[in-house]
Order: C-alpha cells, then sequence, then structure tokens
C-alpha cells in the first residue's frame, strides 16, 4: 500500500473510533452513571483510558472535552466552560500516564492526579461557584466519589491493559509503541545488511550473552526453512516443552520474533526488552572498536534474551541469510542442525552458483550436533556431506521414496501422510494443507523428531500426531477464504513457485485462477511468471510494503506479455477486491510473489 494513503486511511481510523469513544464517554457519563448535581458514580473513565493508552494525551484531552461538553449541552442544555477545561486535563492524565506503559505504578498515579487534582480539588472549586455551596460541603460530598474511584479504576484498567489493549493496539499499527520502537532501533543499529559474526558476537557480550543459557535447533536452506521450524516446534510445544520460535522475516512486526509456543510476547515486554537494548547501543557508541549491530543482529539478540530470561527449553532457530555468517550463527553447538532445500537465491551476498550457496548454508553444522539434510540437488548435498565428514558427523537424509501422500478426510484441504523415518519408524499423520511440498518438509520434521529421541527428548507418537495436526504456517498454501477460494503463498523465487505450481494443480481440477501478485525488482521474476503462468486466467497486480517492491504498473506491463488481462491497483486493499470480484464466488484467487504483502491481504479479507 503506499504510505501516503495507508497514513490517510490510519488517521480516518482513528478518528472514526475516537469520535465512537466520544460517544461511548456521553452515554457512560450521562446516561448510565448516577449521582447528583455535585456527585456522579459511573465507568465513562473507560473510554478516556482507552483513548489515551491507544492514542496519547491530545488525543484523550479532546475526547475528553468533546464529551464533556456535547453531554452537558444535551443533559443541562449548555456545558460550564470550566468543567470541560477539567475534562480535558483528565483526558491528557489519562494518555500521558497510559501511552506508553499500563502497569500498577503508571495507572495508580494516573487516577490519584484524576481524582485528586481535577475531580475532587479543581472539579470542588468549579462546583462551589456553580451552585454557590460551602466549598467544604462540595468537597466532602466528593470524597466518596473519589474514593470510589480510587480504589475500582485502578482494577478496571489493569484488566484493559491486560486484555483489550493489546487487541486493539493491533488494528491501529501504525499508531502503536510498536512502531514507536521499531523507530527508535533504527535510530542506533547499522543500516543494511551486512553479513559478518563480529558485531553480534560483540553485541551479545554486552547483553550478557542469552545464548549460553539457551539450547537450540538451527534451521537454514533456501525454501522450508519456516515451515520445517514451525513443525519442529509444534510437536515439541505438544511434548510439554516450552519452545521459543525465531522466524524471519517478520510479516508485519518485529514482535514476531518473541514467539513462544505461538504466543508473542507482550507489548509490554517488547518495549521493555527493546529499549534496554537501544539503550546499551547508545551508552556504546564512539566507544573504540563499538559498532552498532543491524536491524536483524539487533532482533536475534532482543530475541534470545527474551527466551532466556522465559527459561525457555528449547529454541527453533532459522537462520535469515545463508548460515555462515548470518547473524543466528554466533550460538554454540546446536542440538541439531536442520538444513532444508537449496536453490539459488541472495546470489549478491552468497555466490552464483549451487555449490557456493550451499557452503554458506553448511556453516550452521557444528562438531557435536546432529544433521538433517532435505534431499535436495546432488551438487548442494555432496558440498553438505563433505562439511559433515570434516566434522566427524553422520547426517540423516530424508527420503521421499518411503513418503506417501494422500487427500485428508473429507476434504482436498489437508493430507495424510505416511512415512517411513530413516531408523525404520513408521509415522501417519494428517497436515492441515494440500500442498504436496509442505508433505514433503514434513518428511524432514519427522528425521529430526526422531534424532531429537535419540538425543534424550521425550516424544510420544501422540505429540507427534498433534502437533502436526495443529501445525499452520501463514502465507505458506494457506486457506484464506473459501467463498471464493482465495490461497495465499509467499513463494518468491522460482523454486518456491514450482512446488506452488506442483500443489496448485490438483486444487485448481483444470480451472485457471486470478492472479493477485507483487514482486521485489531485485528477484528472479520472469522466471517465477513463467512457471505460474499457465495457472493464470488473468492477473491482479499490488505494489507490496517494502522499499524493494517492483511498483504494480510496472509489474502490469511486464505481465502484459503472457497476453492475458492484466489489472494495476494503488494499493493491496483494491487488488482484493478487484481479485475477489474477478473471481466470483465459484472461482479461485491464488496470492503470491512476496511476503511483504500478506498481512495487508489477510487485513482487506477480514
Amino acid at each position: 500500500m503506499n504510505k501516503t494513503n495507508k497514513k490517510t486511511n490510519d488517521t480516518i481510523l482513528i478518528i472514526a473510533f475516537c469520535g465512537m469513544l466520544t460517544a461511548l464517554e456521553i452515554v457512560l457519563e450521562r446516561f448510565v452513571s448516577i449521582g447528583t448535581d455535585t456527585t456522579r458514580f459511573g465507568t465513562a473513565f473507560v473510554a478516556r483510558a482507552i483513548t489515551g493508552s491507544l492514542f496519547g494525551p491530545w488525543f484523550s484531552a479532546l475526547t475528553g472535552g468533546l464529551a464533556d461538553y456535547i453531554g452537558a449541552t444535551i443533559w443541562y442544555g449548555a456545558a460550564n466552560p470550566f468543567l470541560t477545561i477539567s475534562a480535558i486535563v483528565r483526558g491528557f492524565f489519562y494518555g500521558f500516564f497510559l501511552k506508553k506503559k499500563i502497569d500498577v505504578k503508571r495507572t495508580v498515579t494516573c487516577v490519584l492526579c484524576v481524582e485528586i487534582l481535577c475531580s475532587l480539588l479543581a472539579n470542588s472549586v468549579i462546583l462551589h461557584f456553580m451552585y454557590h455551596k460551602v466549598f467544604i460541603t462540595t468537597f466532602v460530598e466528593r470524597l466518596p466519589q473519589v474514593g470510589l474511584n480510587i480504589v475500582l479504576q485502578p482494577i478496571v484498567i489493569l484488566a484493559m491493559g491486560r486484555y483489550l489493549i493489546p487487541q486493539l493496539r493491533r488494528i491501529f499499527r501504525g499508531y502503536e509503541d510498536m512502531g514507536k520502537v521499531n523507530e527508535a532501533v533504527q535510530k542506533v543499529i547499522k543500516p543494511g545488511s551486512h553479513p559478518g559474526l563480529t558485531r553480534v558476537r560483540a553485541f551479545a557480550d554486552l547483553v550478557g550473552n542469552p545464548e549460553q543459557n539457551l539450547r537450540f535447533i538451527h534451521v537454514a536452506g533456501t525454501n522450508g526453512k519456516g515451515s520445517i521450524s514451525n513443525m519442529i516446534a509444534s510437536v515439541l510445544k505438544a511434548s510439554g516443552l516450552k519452545v521459543g520460535i525465531f522466524n524471519s522475516p517478520y510479516l508485519d512486526s518485529p514482535r514476531e520474533y518473541f514467539n513462544i509456543n505461538g504466543k508473542l510476547a507482550s507489548e509490554n515486554r517488547f518495549e521493555e526488552i527493546t529499549g534496554k537494548l537501544t539503550k546499551i547501543i547508545e551508552e556504546n557508541t564512539g566507544a573504540a572498536g563499538f559498532e552498532p549491530p543491524t536491524e536483524f543482529e539487533f532482533y536475534t539478540c532482543a530475541a534470545l534474551k527474551y527466551f532466556a530470561d522465559k527459561g525457555c527449553d528449547i529454541v527453533v532457530l532459522e537462520a535469515g541469510m545463508g548460515g555462515k555468517e548470518d547473524a543466528t550463527n554466533f550460538i554454540q553447538a546446536p542440538e541439531m542442525s536442520v538444513i532444508t532445500n537449496i536453490g539459488l537465491d541472495h546470489v549478491n551476498y552468497l555466490g552464483n552458483t549451487v555449490e557456493e550457496i550451499t557452503e554458506h548454508k553448511a556453516g550452521i553444522i557444528k562438531k557435536g550436533s546432529a544433521v538433517v539434510l532435505y534431499p535436495g540437488c546432488i551438487e548442494a548435498l555432496n558440498v553438505l556431506k563433505a562439511n559433515c565428514t570434516d566434522k566427524n558427523i553422520t547426517p540423516v537424509i530424508a527420503d521421499f521414496a518411503r513418503l506417501k501422500v494422500q487427500p485428508g478426510p473429507g476434504s482436498d484441504m489437508s493430507a495424510n501422510i505416511t512415512y517411513t523415518t530413516d531408523n525404520g519408524k513408521e509415522y501417519d499423520i494428517t497436515i492441515n494443507t494440500p500442498a504436496i511440498y509442505q508433505a514433503r518438509n514434513a518428511a524432514v520434521a519427522l528425521e529430526a523428531v526422531e534424532k531429537l529421541k535419540e538425543r534424550g527428548f521425550i516424544i510420544t507418537d501422540e505429540a507427534v500426531k498433534a502437533g502436526f495436526e495443529s501445525f499452520s504456517m501463514p502465507a505458506r498454501f494457506e486457506i484464506l477464504n473459501k467463498d471464493p477460494l482465495v490461497i495465499a503463498d509467499g513463494g518468491h523465487n522460482p523454486q518456491c513457485l514450482e512446488a506452488v505450481a506442483e500443489s496448485l494443480a490438483p486444487v485448481l481440477k483444470g480451472k485457471k485462477a486470478v492472479i493477485l501478485t507483487a514482486v521485489m525488482r531485485d528477484k528472479d521474476y520472469k522466471s517465477m511468471y513463467d512457471i505460474i503462468d499457465p495457472f493464470a486466467a488473468e492477473y491482479v497486480t499490488v505494489t507490496a510494503n517494502n522499499k524493494r517492491s517492483l511498483p504494480a504498473m510496472e509489474l502490469a506491463g511486464f505481465l502484459n506479455g503472457y497476453g492475458k488481462p492484466v489489472t494495476a491497483c494503488e494499493s493491496v486493499q483494491n487488488g482484493v477486491k478487484t481479485a475477489l470480484t474477478s473471481a466470483g464466488p465459484d472461482g479461485i484467487v491464488l496470492v503470491t510473489g512476496s511476503l511483504y504483502m500478506m498481512d495487508e491481504v489477510r487485513k482487506a479479507l477480514n
């Protein structure tokens, strides 16, 4: 989505939401609460606290002032300007104290300021002049209201801060704390991508070397890293372990790096850890020999600190790019290294041949670790085997000849998998996707499970079955909608698109799909679309939210060469609407080409 359009849409959404909260406060204050002219018991503070915690003091001040003015005009026929000013100040306090973090100290301080300074002192003075009553009489009359609010408000606000506010903040991504945290990080890190381990090792030392208190399963490769990582993690979670999951890149927010058993860190915890690490960089900037970490190095260390603080039993750590010089590779020898399917990608950094790229991926293989390999091309396997031999390791290589895949029960949107591992263990499992490439990834994950059992992990057959049944991977042949059928796959290189095409054919059953697509300009997109074009009825192009994205109009110009209808859309939301309309209720939409548009596609569908 165009950044200007996104900012405009977010602003409109916030204004509309604040208008709703203003109306809510009027209703709660004037029509739901009980009291006299000088005292009032109610829950109107809820609306002000929500506005303040989401959008800050100026929004909540405006909401409080409008609510008082409009409510008093409706109720009394006119508003007292001094009481309206008091309402504005109360709203400001809610935003000032609750915007950054809702904890006990901030909440209690906020309520005391609001109730004692405004509700008790200031309002008693104003009401004294309004009704010509003795000040001390008005003050005493208001004491029960203020006392009750001091007791009850913190309880309600803390409950909202735990359960309601985080959900609302996810709606307003552009204005929540996480965005501001990431802005603070961007100011102190080394921009760009710079392979090498010197910076991340030095930064980990400053952070306290959290990796030394963790055990790892390290996963590298070109395709399938995220899926295989999450399959293994899902089985370990079903076995009762606390599993840290580090997948990259994130789809919507770097908070996705802070994942334990499928649950992200709270926004407060995310802000706390990143704030501490940002301060470490600020304190050391300018010191002799200190070089700030890159963004990926920063979040790698931050996530490992979170996992260590939470006492994770095991961390499934996905490499970002390559392996040997990837930021994740500063860890000690892992329990297991898993290397997935390897193809030509990131050639500017890793090399121009499969052998050169594989040599980088093989960098995660360390003495003392178990190694599981995807049975890719012979050139890659030869390099991997040689690296294992050098380190005295006998790798396990998945064998797809032992893999059988059939449609799942009562649906062609799942798959039954039978696989016999290298040590002779036969598994019969179900995964909730018909993607053939995911069945192959499952075979690799099952080999990994068996090696973990050999290393002392207690994993039952029931846990394996439950783990695979609960496995899900966003934007990997993910079913987003059924009428029409919308399939999302973030395949972004020719190898990925070949896997998508293989899985798409049995789902389409001879039909053609509307292809909603975006692509990064540095990808081999001609080869990508050559692979997927036979399945396309028409194309809808959008620009993904990434500076490397090929503009929708430019991509549309390229796709015109295939001789099919092409529509370029100014936003992902418009692209989704156009694709759904073109497909009709019985059609199929395939969303592919880039992971960077998937979150906006999901939001548009919802």
